[in-house]
């Protein structure tokens, strides 16, 4: 997938996705005293990113569309191209989160908290309806941006830009330095 197409198609799904989220706030405060609020909105919310998590997994390792996959499969090479991702902290207004924090080949689900709460309310509504909750929902949120700026830096040649035109209203990635800088609405600074 090329640049452009990638931001016509993921990240205009992303910010949509963002949007979502962001109006939610308006209720619940993003506070970690909040993380357990749960709802049927972000029941919704989790399972619109968490499939968005795996279409993207999907692109980045070079699968097709129709392939079954899961995380066993994304996770060997998601770790081996980007090694750094365990580490990696977004800034999302005070806060300073790591959503593939712990993420490991070996159980490559359940190592992610926030994605074994998406699949659990996804294979089982008569489940734990508490997993749908703010720190779950941020943190997969979080995790699909990290996911969609790095396939940015990857695809993008060395005469593009190598962010989205139209950034995060929520997330910057602490300490990631990109060649380009997006001013909005398409404009770009090198």
């Amino acid at each position: 997938m090329i640049r452009d197409e990638f931001e016509n198609i993921c990240w205009r799904y992303y910010k949509l996705l963002e949007k979502s989220f962001v109006d939610i706030l308006l209720y619940v405060e993003l506070d970690k005293r909040n993380y357990s609020t749960f709802s049927y909105e972000f029941v919704r919310q989790l399972q619109s990113i968490g499939a968005e998590v795996d279409s993207v997994l999907k692109v980045i390792c070079g699968f097709e569309n129709n392939e079954r996959k899961t995380m066993t499969d994304y996770c060997p090479l998601v770790l081996k191209k980007y090694a750094d991702i365990t580490t990696r902290e977004i800034m999302v207004r005070d806060m300073k989160i790591v959503p593939f924090c712990n993420w490991k080949k070996s159980n490559p689900t359940s190592s992610l908290f926030w994605y074994e709460a998406y699949n659990e309310t996804k294979h089982g509504r008569t489940g734990d309806f508490r997993k749908a909750n703010l720190k779950n929902t941020l943190y997969a949120l979080a995790g699909l941006y990290l996911l969609e700026m790095y396939y940015f830096r990857e695809i993008a040649q060395l005469d593009e830009p190598d962010v989205p035109s139209d950034g995060s209203e929520i997330f910057t990635i602490y300490n990631w330095i990109p060649r380009w800088l997006s001013a909005g609405n398409g404009v770009y600074i090198s």
